[in-house]
């Protein structure tokens, strides 16, 4: 990548590698969840049990693309308020949106099931909601409405930590970024694996930091190639071949991929939608059918997955459209 390219994209809102990889990440965490419907010895669940490491994409992702906003934007602490004020205009709608979608997917399932007796589930007491605004579940061992929400969870511990750590993190001085660098890492170590803390995927989000760095000029092609060498030897060692595997992929994708095709570039536009409404639309229809046909073949449970993934993507369109779009609009009107 030339320094004139770099300059480019740094002052451009998108970049086509980072809608690639949130699209095809978004795809994979779909195909993950709906392996759920499958048994284990399925062809299907086998390929997509490891749909999980999808998250670390979102994370490298948040790692480059949010203290690039920030840089844009020309950040200082006295904009802390209003930066995010950006956010919450930017991100909850959307999320609240999804979580009365389940609602409605939830009390449907009870009222068929047994409307005498109905009763919504405790995910959706008021102690549970109000932990669902803070996205505070985890901390108090309080179930999500939906799983797939502790991700939210993190990106919202590291972007509060980069509001506070901004000035430092936009940094060109080695003496900085190295320190910095081990600082971060170094989070892994006082972090329980329990979904709780941000730090717990810090390499994820210090491989995006990187890059940000690479993309602001402020670090060489190789000294980015040897600080991600050595980053994903520490990946192999402390979180394994699967995360190393995943981690290594969206560097060399971020690196290397300057183009995507329409079709990609779609997927990443809708990605945020896509993750936050699977679990209603794609879901809606494998209870379906579950409930009408109890004893379907596993051959046939693969055909209703893919025909819920093709029922997921255009309700995401749908939702992105409705929701997601209006408030981002909302919050570059409102906030700038």
């Amino acid at each position: 990548m030339s320094s004139g390219t770099q300059s480019k994209q740094s002052t451009t809102n998108r970049f086509d590698n980072v809608e690639i990889i949130r699209g095809i990440a978004a795809l994979i965490v779909v195909l993950f969840h709906f392996s759920y419907f499958t048994s284990p010895e399925n062809w299907y669940n086998k390929i997509f049990r490891h749909g999980y490491l999808g998250v670390d994409a979102f994370f490298i992702i948040s790692g480059f693309v949010l203290p690039l906003s920030f840089a844009q934007k020309n950040y200082t602490l006295s904009e802390l308020p209003k930066q995010i004020l950006r956010r919450i205009i930017r991100i909850e709608p959307a999320y609240w949106a999804s979580i009365f979608l389940c609602a409605v997917k939830d009390a449907t399932y009870q009222l068929t099931v047994d409307a005498k007796n109905f009763r919504m589930p405790d995910t959706y007491g008021f102690k549970s909601l109000i932990l669902h605004f803070f996205h505070a579940n985890a901390f108090f061992k309080i179930p999500w409405i939906r799983e797939l929400y502790w991700t939210l969870a993190l990106d919202w511990q590291f972007y509060l930590f980069l509001c506070v750590a901004f000035l430092v993190f936009n940094k060109r001085a080695w003496w900085v970024r190295y320190p910095l660098y081990i600082a971060i890492a170094a989070l892994y170590w006082i972090s329980p694996p329990d979904n709780v803390w941000a730090s717990f995927y810090c390499f994820d989000f210090l491989a995006g930091l990187m890059f940000f760095h690479f993309t602001r000029n402020y670090i060489s092609r190789l000294e980015l190639g040897a600080m991600w060498a050595a980053l994903l030897y520490v990946v192999y060692i402390k979180m394994g071949l699967n995360h190393f595997c995943s981690i290594s992929t969206v560097c060399l994708v971020l690196f290397f991929v300057k183009q995507g095709t329409t079709w990609l570039r779609f997927l990443g536009k809708v990605s945020y939608s896509l993750y936050l409404t699977h679990a209603f639309s794609g879901w809606t229809l494998i209870s379906i059918a579950e409930y009408c046909y109890p004893h379907l073949d596993e051959t046939t449970k693969t055909f209703v997955i893919f025909a819920a993934v093709l029922v997921s993507i255009p309700f995401a369109y749908w939702f992105y459209l409705l929701v997601e779009k209006p408030t981002a609009q909302w919050a570059k009107k409102l906030v700038g």
